[in-house]
């Protein structure tokens, strides 16, 4: 790593588990912090920079600290009025839709079911399925 790339700030902690299997105790206790990295590309989809030194990089780090604080005070209160505890769970709904790995998969879905509507028209081509299964693939291309 040369001295001259640029620093990032990342987080780190425990908010990439699987939440299907944390409790909602546990969603209020994420641990996230938000640490500087020197690094020449930026280092993950939810790194902020660049910056150009590693004291600039602290600072920001700090500053974001700070608010994930309030912020996980917030959801602590929200925790404790009835019906709102999947209140927690619309701010990680939001920040995994900057994830590139999601877009990733719906791209793989989207051409998996291209491709099981081709071949069902293509094997059963003679038939009513067949025709079904082209004309929305007809459909599905002009869309």
């Amino acid at each position: 790593m040369a001295s001259n790339d640029p620093w990032w700030i990342v987080r780190e902690g425990t908010l990439g588990q699987i939440v299907s299997s944390l409790t909602p105790s546990q969603l209020l206790n994420l641990s996230v912090q938000w640490t500087p990295r020197q690094s020449a590309a930026k280092p993950n989809a939810s790194a902020m920079g660049p910056y150009s030194t590693q004291a600039a990089a602290k600072t920001a780090a700090d500053q974001q600290n700070a608010g994930q604080a309030g912020l996980n005070k917030a959801a602590g209160a929200a925790a404790g009025i009835p019906g709102l505890g999947g209140l927690a769970s619309i701010g990680q709904f939001f920040d995994r839709l900057t994830e590139g790995s999601l877009w990733i998969r719906v791209g793989e879905v989207v051409l998996g079911v291209a491709l099981i509507i081709v071949g069902t028209a293509k094997l059963f081509g003679n038939t009513g399925v067949g025709k079904t299964a082209a004309k929305v693939a007809k459909v599905g291309m002009l869309a």
